[in-house]
């Protein structure tokens, strides 16, 4: 029994051997993440080091949930390909999909991340999906103080052709106290 024991603190130490340089190497791959997105005109490198930050060590919450806004950010930056003429991203709905889910393993009811999962399934053209109506319902009732929110609720309303939702999500957007965000993110879908 004692000798069960004794292994107790050289198995912890072990552990912490490992932990902490996994973790310390983590940092470094997110604090990457962040300053390559910032500081590229296509965040594919920040991509590549989110995966490394949560590949590294996933029981940070921030760096998982960070995976999910990094998609949305190359979205943002390049958009989903559509067609071949254009530089852009090429996100299988699978890895998106899992990157959702990792996300989602550390901040559920985030409204980033849930705006970000809806704009990806309008832009990947999933948005039939039974996923999407669920989701656009979850989100107006944690974000609705949100431009982006009531964005991808006006794109959705769009793409279902119902054009009384689609003009109450502009009235929406354009009414919230930073309502000048929502009328710069109408002007950018316009270019």
């Amino acid at each position: 029994m004692f000798r069960v024991l004794a292994l107790i603190p050289l198995l912890l130490a072990a552990w912490i051997g490992w932990a902490v340089p996994q973790w310390y190497l983590s940092q470094a791959y997110i604090s990457n993440t962040r300053v390559l997105l910032e500081n590229h005109d296509l965040p594919d490198p920040a991509w590549v080091a989110n995966v490394k930050a949560v590949a590294t060590w996933d029981w940070d919450g921030q760096t998982r949930k960070q995976l999910m806004l990094t998609l949305g950010r190359l979205m943002a930056k390049s958009g989903l390909c559509t067609d071949s003429k254009r530089k852009c991203v090429a996100v299988s709905p699978g890895a998106a999909d899992k990157a959702y889910r990792i996300a989602a393993t550390a901040a559920p009811h985030a409204p980033a991340l849930l705006i970000t999962r809806a704009e990806y399934l309008i832009n990947s053209n999933r948005w039939r999906e039974p996923e999407m109506a669920t989701l656009m319902a979850r989100v107006q009732q944690i974000a609705a103080a949100q431009p982006e929110m009531w964005m991808a609720e006006t794109l959705y309303a769009n793409l279902l052709g119902d054009a009384a939702r689609m003009t109450e999500a502009i009235r929406r957007g354009l009414a919230l106290p930073n309502g000048q965000r929502f009328q710069r993110l109408v002007e950018r879908l316009e270019q």
